[in-house]
């Protein structure tokens, strides 16, 4: 379980594959919240928005987790099972896609 009394930033942080176009996951703050494994389907803030998104691992910890925006929910659903792959190409499990849509 994470505390808040944890210093490394990475281990406060979450990357997480959010459905939108764009070709990158984000980082976010899970303090307080335990933890979030691997495949774990999370609320996070996306600007005015809120989305859903899969926990892909630990964060980066490039910035600190006191910055990041929250995860501001759990969903009641045990951690989905991932692909190994899933971390380095979330595009191919379209979360996000890389390209034009097709038409």
């Amino acid at each position: 379980m994470t505390s808040t009394a944890e210093t490394g930033s990475s281990q406060q942080t979450v990357r997480v594959a959010v459905a939108v176009p764009l070709d990158r996951t984000f980082d976010y703050n899970h303090s307080g919240l335990g933890a979030l494994p691997r495949g774990t389907i999370v609320s996070v803030p996306f600007g005015p928005r809120q989305l859903n998104g899969i926990v892909l691992g630990p964060g980066d910890g490039a910035i600190a987790a006191t910055t990041l925006k929250p995860v501001t929910g759990v969903a009641p659903l045990p951690p989905l099972p991932l692909l190994p792959h899933a971390v380095t190409a979330p595009e191919a499990q379209g979360l996000s896609p890389s390209g034009p849509a097709a038409s």
